[in-house]
């Protein structure tokens, strides 16, 4: 990483101000720095002149080693696709089957890694809705069935009474003995006549 150089001069500033009035709260008012900033420009520039005022890698000298190689990966994915695992399922088969000892987040990293952190559902195969189909004799046309079935229903017609049965003169107690008994008579086959109303005794 390269510096620019107007940083480099703003640095150098700050170093020769400082060495020249000594105040290092002085000199940290007027750059709008800050003490420890202004201490580790000053040692670095002298101990190593005007290189020591450009940015340094932050990279650590020593990086630990890698835990998860390249089988355990392999070994995580295939559980991951045979079995449909989650982390913590992962987690507790890998330390009962392998004795292998990995938390969560780096069992989510590896998955997220992969493009697998996302545990889809399982599709499943629609199955279609069973019509019910009646039983057809062989040769029948499509709807025999149902002429057949109409055909076999009886017909019940209307029986047909006598004129003095269903006379709509006859009313009351009176009427409702002669319907009964016009009724009997036309079951037995018995001719039925409608006598005369009686004449009521005038007051």
């Amino acid at each position: 990483m390269q510096d620019p150089e107007a940083v480099l001069k703003a640095r150098l500033l700050w170093v020769e101000m400082y060495q020249q009035t000594g105040n290092l709260g002085l000199t940290c008012r007027r750059c709008g720095i800050s003490a420890p900033t202004l201490r580790k420009w000053t040692r670095r520039y002298q101990a190593q002149g005007a290189e020591g005022l450009r940015s340094q890698s932050r990279r650590p000298h020593k990086l630990p080693e890698r835990r998860v190689t390249p089988e355990h990966e392999r070994l995580i994915l295939e559980m991951r696709r045979t079995r449909r695992l989650g982390p913590k399922g992962l987690q507790r088969e890998l330390k009962r089957l392998h004795q292998i000892a990995f938390s969560t987040s780096t069992l989510w990293k590896v998955l997220a890694h992969h493009g697998v952190s996302v545990l889809r559902p399982a599709r499943r195969l629609k199955k279609k809705p069973k019509r019910y189909k009646p039983p057809r004799a062989r040769g029948s046309s499509p709807g025999g069935h149902l002429q057949d079935r109409q055909a076999a229903v009886p017909v019940h017609r209307h029986r047909r009474l006598h004129p003095a049965a269903s006379a709509g003169a006859l009313h009351g107690p009176l009427g409702c003995q002669r319907r009964a008994f016009s009724s009997r008579a036309i079951g037995q086959g018995v001719p039925v006549s409608s006598p005369a109303h009686p004449e009521r005794p005038r007051k």
